[in-house]
């Protein structure tokens, strides 16, 4: 999934913090990690 359709199901994150390499969004209760602009992991 790409960062537009993270926010469209999720809603936008709390939190955003860009890495370089990967990005976080942080949300209440789970953390979602982009590697180039898609979805790597869901924790």
């Amino acid at each position: 999934m790409s960062f537009t359709e993270v926010e469209r199901a999720l809603g936008v994150p709390q939190t955003r913090v860009d890495l370089g390499e990967k990005v976080l969004y942080k949300y209440k209760d789970m953390m979602v990690e982009f590697r180039d602009g898609k979805v790597a992991d869901v924790r």
